[in-house]
């Protein structure tokens, strides 16, 4: 078995780390900012993760040029040339309304191919309600019809206005147990029913049943996709194997193990997708490892950094946070972030301007800057080290094969930044590591002296 294995990998292509580095850039459309017609091909290659609020903007203003914050949102919310719904992973994510059917369709799983990683925990209050999943999802999909000529403000309300649906049309003993105190989280907000509500809004999201509507502040409304757009989601062609390319395009080389990580679904569902697309891919070597890539890709590949010059001498996100640097921070709209950073029309653009300091939310954990910060990108893919921020973005821009950037991966995992000589303290958004990393040993020299800047131990 190995033998034959060992025969039919002996002609694959082999790929060094700064080959898949540069090629993830390409395919992420960050080695230079394009014109605002490029919209839609930027926001539709692998969609826009909108966690926390507010990141998609932050993506796109690293990959478009011409675009104001206003401008942006106006695609979202009064166009409609952009939709933004719960997708792969169950995540809040942005993508064009003309491939929902790509983003969401393939992701609804098929009997047998549960759980998903978003429904996982709605065991305890199935067997205190005494109903199984299936016969719960009905009802949940039946009360989402609601939507259709309605919006809701505010999660939590979405899951109690379905709950108090799905109450009344359940016999009075069963009503009782849906009305009672939830199992999770707070008790006295939210009942068991809302619960189970809540672990299935993803699933229905699938379905076209729910998308997010316009965000005000920090509410956000919820409606249907018929509602929103006044169509139903259309049902393309070979969507499944769409959104597998799309996939190995973005995060190639790449394996059916970290395909199923991405998507947030079984290794089973994430098979079929696979082997939806397994005509369009190749085996390659990285590091030692077998991944797979998409064929048409490969010259993409073999390219290496020679396309990727561009970052480096004008027009890339590395030019651009070079002049960061040097004459401050950009604004969408291409002028300096003013204003009050307080509301929410001027958080991207002071987030631009605060990038690189810690920010703590309310719970004061350290809160993460979005994945594709500007800066952040251009340090590590010049330096080659593994990021740590996140385990997507050290999948998107660094080889997951190589053994450096790997180690340096595992090490930091639950770091929210790297940690550098003389620091302190490590921030990390684990609270069971937060006590582990919280100090880190310091040079000799350090201890001794600390530079301006560095609170003594006695501090």
């Amino acid at each position: 078995m190995t033998e034959k294995r060992d025969k039919k990998l002996s002609g694959c292509l082999s790929l060094s780390g700064d080959q898949i580095r540069s090629h993830r850039i390409r395919a992420h459309h960050l080695d230079a900012r394009r014109g605002r017609d490029f919209l839609l091909e930027a926001a539709g290659a692998c969609g826009l993760q909108n966690s926390p609020p507010g990141a998609w903007e932050t993506a796109l203003f690293n990959r478009i040029d011409g675009f104001s914050l206003d401008a942006l949102r106006n695609e979202l919310y009064e166009e409609k040339t952009l939709v933004q719904a719960w997708s792969f992973r169950g995540a809040p994510v942005v993508f064009p309304a003309s491939e929902s059917g790509i983003f969401l369709h393939p992701l609804a799983a098929a009997p047998g191919e549960e759980p998903w990683i978003y429904t996982r925990g709605i065991s305890a209050a199935l067997d205190f309600l005494h109903m199984d999943f299936e016969e719960v999802f009905s009802y949940v999909r039946e009360a989402a019809a609601y939507l259709d000529s309605h919006t809701v403000t505010g999660k939590e309300e979405l899951d109690q206005t379905l709950a108090s649906l799905i109450g009344e049309r359940l016999p009075a003993d069963r009503r009782a147990l849906w009305d009672s105190p939830s199992m999770y989280g707070q008790p006295d907000r939210q009942t068991a029913g809302g619960a189970a509500v809540s672990f299935l809004l993803r699933p229905c999201s699938f379905l076209g049943l729910t998308v997010f509507g316009k965000r005000t502040g920090a509410s956000q409304d919820f409606t249907s996709y018929r509602c929103w757009t006044g169509s139903e989601a259309a049902v393309l062609p070979e969507a499944e194997k769409r959104l597998t390319e799309k996939y190995f395009h973005c995060y190639g080389p790449s394996t059916v193990q970290e395909f199923a990580k991405w998507l947030g679904c079984s290794p089973r569902q994430a098979k079929r997708l696979f082997e939806k697309a397994a005509s369009a891919l190749e085996p390659v070597q990285a590091g030692g490892k077998t991944g797979y890539i998409l064929s048409s890709d490969r010259e993409s590949f073999l390219k290496g950094e020679e396309a990727c010059t561009s970052r480096k001498e004008g027009g890339g996100f590395a030019n651009s946070a070079a002049s960061s640097a040097s004459g401050g921070p950009r604004s969408l709209s291409g002028s300096r972030p003013q204003g009050d950073s307080s509301g929410r029309e001027s958080s991207v653009a002071q987030g631009m301007e605060d990038r690189g300091k810690p920010r703590r939310c309310h719970k004061r954990r350290t809160h993460c800057r979005n994945l594709e910060d500007e800066k952040a990108v251009c340090r590590r893919a010049e330096k080659g080290v593994g990021g740590v921020q996140d385990r997507y973005f050290h999948r998107a821009f660094f080889c997951p094969f190589a053994g450096g950037g790997k180690r340096a991966f595992q090490a930091g995992r639950g770091v929210r930044r790297i940690p550098q000589v003389g620091d302190r303290k490590a921030y990390c958004h684990r609270p069971a590591l937060r006590r582990g990393f919280r100090r880190l040993p310091l040079p000799r020299q350090l201890k001794e002296a600390p530079p301006p800047g560095i609170p003594s131990s006695s501090s």
